[in-house]
């Protein structure tokens, strides 16, 4: 059968992909971008239903970057303040 989604209209469409969601694995289909109505829709074959993921490369790589970002932001620069309050303190103690 022919299954057709909805693309987001914030979505790459040279970067899309679907993907059936297994226990085991997870299957990439290839399909291709259909215009109806002025709308985009994912279109591609299967033979069942199952749970699907769209996947867009490029929000996804976005995504890690924000990730990566916020890491830094929330973990290491943290790390750095305690860091600095650790050696003050040492560098307190040897000065008296």
């Amino acid at each position: 059968m022919t299954v057709r989604i909805p693309v987001p209209d914030n979505y790459d469409l040279t970067e899309l992909e679907i993907y059936r969601i297994n226990k085991s694995n997870d299957d990439k289909f290839n399909g291709h971008i259909v215009t109806i109505n002025n709308k985009n829709y994912y279109e591609y074959k299967t033979d069942h239903f199952s749970p699907y993921a769209m996947i867009d490369k490029n929000t996804a790589y976005d995504m890690i970057k924000s990730i990566s970002y916020y890491l830094i932001i929330f973990l290491i620069l943290p790390l750095i303040a305690l860091f600095i309050i650790i050696f003050k303190k040492k560098k307190h103690k040897e000065d008296k």
